[in-house]
C-alpha cells in the first residue's frame, strides 16, 4: 500500500472511532451555556457582541452562514461538532506526517505508537472542553493552522517566514486560546529535526517575534471592530495589567496542574506526567549505557525543555488576559504535554525497534494513557448529556410554577430577571456529575449568561431580559428562593458568572 492510501485508510480509521466516542452529542445534540445563550439571543447579536469582538471572525462567519440558512441551535451543534472532530483528525495526521520526515516508522509497531501518540496530543484530556463549545469548529481549525506554522518555521521552506505568518494570523482570528500549541509544536520540531541547541533557540525566537506581530495584528482587528460597533470588548489586553497577571499566574500553577480544568481528578496529572518522565528517563539511561559511542545525553534535558515550555506556555492566555483563568480550554499546551513526550521519545530513541522491558513498559503506558483518554471523552460525553436532561427537569419544574402562579394571580408573566449570587460557585454543578467544577458541567439555569435562554429554550417561551433595580433585588434575595415570580417577571438566582 502506497503512502497515500496508507494515509487516508488511517484518517478514516481515526475518524470513525472518534465519531463513535462522540456519537451521544452527535446524534442527540448537546447544548452548552453559551448554546442556550446564542438560542435566545440569536446568532447575529452573538456574533455582535462576543465573536467578532474577540477576534474570532471564522466563528462569525459559521454561525451568520448557519442564520442565513435557519438552522436551529440544536442542529448546528451537531454539524459544528462533526466538523471540528473531521478537522482534529487532520491535525493528527498533519502532526504525524511532520515527524515522519525526519524519522520513518522502521516496523508497524512503530507505526501505530506514533499514530497513537499524535492522536493523543491532538485529543488530550482537556481538548473536551474545547469540543463542547459552538466554537469548536475554529478551535480545532487553529490547531492545523499553529501546527502548521510551526512546520515553517524548522523547515525553512520558499516564503517560510510570509506563509507561517498568514497561517498563525488566520489561527489567531479563529481561536486565540489554543496558540500554546503553537509555540509547543514549535520547540518539539526544532528538536526532533535533530537541531542543534543554537539552532533551536533561534528558531524559537523567530517563532516568538512572529507569533507576537500576529497577536498585535490580531489586537488591532479587534480594535477596529469595537469603532465600527461601537462597543466595547471586555477580554482586550491591558498592558498595565501584564505585570500583575504574570505574578497571578505564578502564585497559581500548582493549583492548575493538580485541578487541571476540573476535568480529571486533583493530581491526576501531575502524577501521569511524573511516572511516565521516570520511566522516559530510566529508558534513555538504559540506551545510553548500551550504546556509548552513539549515547545522546541530551534526550533528558530535551524533554525537560519540552516540559518546561509546555507548561509555560499555557499560561500564555492568561498572562495577557485572566478571563477564564481556570479553564482547560486555555492550557492546550498543558494537555497536549504528555504526548508530545512521547513522540520526541519516539523519534530520539529505539522505542519501537528493540525488544525490551523498558520499551515493552513505555509502549504499554503509552495504550493505557490512550484508553483512559477515551474512556474520559466517552463518560464526559455522557454525562454532559444527563446533565441536560437534568437541566431540562428543572426548568420544566419552574415553568409548571410560573403556569400556577399566572393562574392564581391573573396575571402573564412576559419577563425573565436574573440575580446573582457570589462565593456559591459549587451550586451550579450537579455532584453526580464528572467534571465537577468545570464550565462544560455548569448548570445551564444556573449561569448567569444562560439562564434566560435555557428557560426559554426548553419551555419554548420568549420571556424577555429585564434588569431589576438594586432594590427589586434586594427585595427578591429576602425571600431566599432559587427562582420566583413577581409581577410579570420571573426572577432566577444564578451562581456562575
Amino acid at each position: 500500500m502506497n503512502s497515500k492510501k496508507k494515509n487516508i485508510l488511517i484518517f478514516v480509521i481515526l475518524f470513525l472511532m472518534t465519531n463513535f466516542i462522540f456519537l451521544p452529542w452527535l446524534i442527540n445534540g448537546h447544548m452548552s451555556t453559551d448554546s442556550y445563550n446564542i438560542s435566545n439571543i440569536g446568532y447575529q447579536e452573538y456574533n455582535k457582541n462576543f465573536s467578532l469582538l474577540d477576534g474570532r471572525f471564522i466563528v462569525a462567519l459559521g454561525t451568520t452562514l448557519m442564520d442565513i440558512l435557519d438552522i436551529p441551535i440544536g442542529v448546528y451543534t451537531s454539524i459544528i461538532l462533526e466538523i471540528a472532530l473531521l478537522l482534529s483528525c487532520i491535525s493528527v495526521m498533519i502532526l504525524k506526517n511532520i515527524i515522519e520526515k525526519w524519522k520513518k516508522p522502521k516496523t508497524i509497531l512503530g507505526e501505530i505508537v506514533l499514530i497513537v501518540a499524535s492522536y493523543y496530543t491532538i485529543f488530550h484530556f482537556l481538548y473536551i472542553e474545547n469540543l463542547h463549545f459552538i466554537e469548536c469548529g475554529a478551535m480545532s481549525l487553529s490547531l492545523s493552522l499553529y501546527i502548521l506554522a510551526a512546520r515553517q518555521i524548522v523547515e525553512k521552506d520558499r516564503f517560510w517566514m510570509q506563509k507561517m505568518f498568514i497561517q498563525l494570523c488566520i489561527g489567531l482570528i479563529c481561536y486565540q486560546g489554543t496558540i500554546s500549541m503553537f509555540v509547543l509544536s514549535l520547540l518539539v520540531f526544532s528538536i526532533c529535526k535533530g537541531n542543534s541547541a543554537k539552532q533551536i533557540v533561534k528558531d524559537f525566537f523567530h517563532g516568538m517575534l512572529i507569533a507576537l506581530a500576529g497577536i498585535l495584528v490580531n489586537q488591532l482587528s479587534i480594535k477596529i471592530v469595537e469603532r465600527v460597533l461601537e462597543l466595547q470588548q471586555g477580554r482586550d489586553i491591558n498592558l498595565t495589567t501584564i505585570g500583575n497577571n504574570i505574578t497571578y499566574n505564578f502564585s497559581k500553577i500548582f493549583i492548575v496542574l493538580k485541578n487541571t480544568g476540573y476535568l480529571i481528578p486533583q493530581y491526576s496529572f501531575l502524577i501521569t506526567l511524573g511516572i511516565t518522565e521516570l520511566i522516559m528517563i530510566v529508558k534513555v539511561v538504559k540506551q545510553n549505557k548500551e550504546k556509548q559511542e552513539n549515547k545522546n545525553v541530551n534526550i533528558i534535558l530535551e524533554q525537560f525543555a519540552i516540559i518546561s515550555v509546555g507548561i509555560a506556555a499555557g499560561f500564555i492566555v492568561s498572562v495577557l488576559n485572566t478571563s477564564g483563568f481556570w479553564a482547560g480550554r486555555a492550557r492546550f499546551s498543558i494537555g497536549a504535554l504528555i504526548g508530545f513526550l512521547w513522540i520526541h521519545l519516539w523519534v530520539k530513541t529505539n522505542l519501537t525497534e528493540k525488544r525490551e522491558w523498558i520499551n515493552t513498559l513505555l509502549i504499554v503506558g503509552l495504550l493505557i494513557y490512550g484508553l483512559m483518554n477515551s474512556l474520559h471523552y466517552i463518560t464526559a460525553v455522557i454525562d454532559h448529556n444527563k446533565l441536560n436532561e437534568l437541566v431540562k427537569e428543572e426548568v420544566m419544574v419552574m415553568q409548571k410554577d410560573v403556569l400556577q402562579y399566572e393562574e392564581e394571580k391573573k396575571v402573564d408573566v412576559t419577563k425573565i430577571a436574573i440575580v446573582v449570587k457570589d462565593g456559591k460557585t459549587t451550586k451550579s454543578f450537579y455532584p453526580q456529575l464528572r467534571c465537577y467544577g468545570n464550565i462544560m458541567m455548569s448548570s445551564g439555569i444556573k449561569t448567569q449568561w444562560s439562564a434566560a435562554g435555557c428557560y426559554n429554550y426548553y419551555t419554548n417561551s420568549k420571556l424577555n431580559m429585564y434588569e431589576p433595580t438594586e432594590i427589586e433585588k434586594q427585595e427578591y434575595l429576602e425571600q431566599n428562593k432559587e427562582y420566583l415570580c413577581m409581577g410579570d417577571t420571573l426572577y432566577i438566582t444564578t451562581y456562575m458568572h
